[in-house]
Formats: structure tokens, sequence, C-alpha cells
């Protein structure tokens, strides 16, 4: 794939098609970074056009009020789009100097909010730099470090959300005034969950937005009156954050993280009947690997490095146990899940692997039905195990 190939049609991609193999998907990536060189190139001459335009105010002649409305009414751009391209249209004009770190991708043009925020011509030369390699969010915090709110807020809201109008039981035509109530009707399925909101105020300040249940106030008040005696100003924050230390910990625990470890910790020792679980992964070895690989995914990326992702992070053997990979520390890496699992197909195979993964499953739904079974109910036996155990009886 080169850089004149047309784009692909939309409706072709949701066909099914097999996956790419090794050189399609570098053609791709390489075809990608043309492309993306490209837009960026087209931005940042967007943006020096549209400075130019509106320092001889191009609008004014086609009988727009401001550049703003000409963006919305000719561009057809939203009240949030076009806000973002003013500012920075108008950050170009005043620093000509952020055009080449556009270009060559290390200033996002989302972040350009935030860089005409705190950017002056004094500090430019110190600041501009900071914002490099930024996403949003990191560009935010970088922005309240440099220009912090004066006198942060440090107090706790509470907004009950949503309001809902019931209709009135006498219908439309009904006198009687409705109410909003406070709805408690769960979310529809499909519906998206409320996003959780940071706004970086300082450099440790932060102010959290989220939506929580009624259950989850009354546990940090049943918390915080627990706490009362021994600290009677604690905080909601506070609370919080003896809870997060208290889960972090038990999950540090389960990782094999612990701060005092034993001096001689014991291997995996050998089942019922003498032989040795492969797959029972000894806690020193497991602290070991999760250690060298700062608990992140360590698979192999084709330019190099690694993924380096966090998220459901497990312990990968590098030759599977069904190939005869044993659980040491040279065999074993920390992987994501998605990646722990195409490393599986990868050396075993879509049928092996799928096989592998419905017997899990199996095995995850017996422990459920384990766990649901009734205080003082006897677990329940199978035909096979009755067969077994009738054969092995001496015969009378």
């Amino acid at each position: 794939m080169d850089s004149t190939t047309p784009y692909p049609d939309p409706a072709s991609l949701l066909e099914l098609v097999p996956p790419a193999t090794l050189e399609e998907a570098r053609s791709f990536r390489d075809d990608l970074v043309l492309r993306l060189a490209r837009e960026r190139d087209s931005t940042s001459t967007f943006l020096l056009t549209l400075a130019d335009f509106d320092r001889r105010r191009g609008w004014e002649p086609l009988g727009h009020s401001s550049l703003f409305a000409f963006l919305m009414r000719e561009l057809g751009l939203s009240k949030g789009g076009a806000s973002s391209r003013l500012k920075s249209a108008r950050l170009v004009l005043r620093f000509p100097e952020v055009i080449e770190p556009l270009r060559d991708g290390r200033l996002c043009v989302t972040s350009l909010a935030e860089v005409a925020r705190v950017l002056t011509p004094e500090n430019m030369a110190e600041i501009l730099p900071l914002f490099y390699d930024c996403s949003v969010r990191e560009a935010r915090e970088v922005a309240a470090a440099v220009a912090p709110f004066p006198r942060p807020p440090r107090r706790e809201a509470v907004t009950s959300l949503p309001l809902v109008t019931p209709r009135s039981s006498a219908g439309l035509g009904s006198d009687e005034p409705s109410t909003p109530v406070q709805s408690t009707e769960p979310l529809p399925a499909g519906a998206a969950a409320p996003r959780t909101e940071v706004r970086p105020l300082t450099v440790e300040l932060r102010r959290l937005h989220v939506t929580v249940s009624a259950r989850f106030l009354d546990k940090v008040a049943a918390a915080r009156d627990g706490l009362s005696n021994a600290h009677p100003d604690v905080t909601t924050e506070q609370v919080l954050e003896a809870a997060l230390d208290l889960l972090l910990e038990k999950q540090a625990r389960a990782k094999a993280l612990v701060k005092k470890p034993r001096r001689r910790p014991a291997d995996a020792g050998p089942a019922p009947d003498g032989t040795v679980n492969p797959r029972a992964i000894p806690a020193a070895v497991e602290r070991a690997v999760r250690l060298r690989d700062g608990d992140r995914c360590a698979f192999p990326l084709d330019v190099g490095g690694v993924c380096g992702s966090t998220w459901r992070v497990q312990l990968d053997h590098v030759v599977p146990v069904a190939l005869g990979g044993t659980p040491t520390i040279e065999n074993l890496r920390c992987a994501c899940r998605r990646h722990n699992r195409l490393a599986a197909e990868r050396l075993l195979g879509d049928r092996a692997t799928s096989a592998m993964r419905a017997a899990m499953a199996r095995r995850r739904a017996a422990r459920k039905r384990r766990r649901g079974r009734p205080a003082g109910q006897p677990p329940r036996r199978n035909a096979g195990a009755r067969r077994m155990r009738r054969a092995s009886r001496p015969p009378s």
C-alpha cells in the first residue's frame, strides 16, 4: 500500500475479512504514518490561513459579526469546534513558534486551548516544551501547575440526578402541578454510564466529578462515623483514601507484591498424587516477574519496545505449559489479557486456545455453582464418580 492508495469504502469495513499478515500490517502502518503527517501539515496550514483571515477581518465583508459566527455559519462547525479553532488560530497569530511542533506531532491541536491560557512572550521558551507529547488531560495538569487557581475550593457537593417530571394521573388537562422527583430507576440497557471528570486546580489539587449511588454515600457516611472518635474532623477524601489504601494493599498481596516477603518462600509443592502442578506459580517467582516487568505488559512490539499496558495484566508463559513450559522467572512475563491470548494463539493455534478457554469457562461456572450452594448442603457428585466408587468396592 502506498501513499496514492485511496481511502477504503466505509461500507467495505463491515465485511468479514481474514486478519492482516505481518507484511500487510507493516504496509498499513507505513501508509498511516504518511497520512498522519499530511493531516498534521494540513491542520497547521488551516490554522495559519485562519489566523491570517482573522487578522485581516475577512469575515466582516462576508456579513458575519465575528470569526466565531463565520466558523459556525459558513464552515458548519459546532460551538465547541468553532471555539477551539478560534483560540488555536489566535494563538498561532501571537506565537508562530507553535506551528513547527504542530507539524512534527510534538504538540497536539486538542491541547492548544490550554497552551493559549498560560503562554506569554516572557515564558514561551520555558513553558511551550512542557506541552510536548501531552494528552488533553496532561495539558490541563501542566496549565494548572503553571497558572493554578488563586483560591481553589475545598468543598464537597452532592447533587441529586436526574430529575424527572411524572405525568399527572388526571391527564394533560389537569391543573394539578407536577413536582420533579429524583429518578430511582437504573439506567436503561445500552445507555452510557455517567462520565467521571477530573479538573486540575493546582499542582497537587484536582476537582473530581463522579456520579455515585445513594448506597455509596451511605457507606461513606458510615465509614466517617466509624472514624469520628479517633479523627473527629475526617474528610470524605481521607475516608476514600484510607479505603483505597486497603484495596491496593489487598491487590498487592494477590500479586505476591508484599512488603515483607518470606526469607525462604515455599515452592510449588507436589499434588496429592505426588506430581508437581506446572501451572502453580510460586509467590517468590510471581513477585520477581512482576517487579522485573514493572507489573506492565512486556509483549514485544514490531517497532521495538513493549506494550506497557497496566490493564488486566496477567502472567504469561513464554513457552506454554502445553508445550512443556515451566513456572520459572525466565519463562514468565507480564502480559495484558489481549497479548496473553494472542501469544497462545500464535503458538498453539485457534482450536487449542478455544478449547482451553471453554475448559476454563466450565471451571469458572463450577466454582460459581459451589459458591452459590447453601450452607450444609453436600456437593453434587457426578455419575462418573459414583461408577468409579462402585467399581472400587470389594466384591461381597
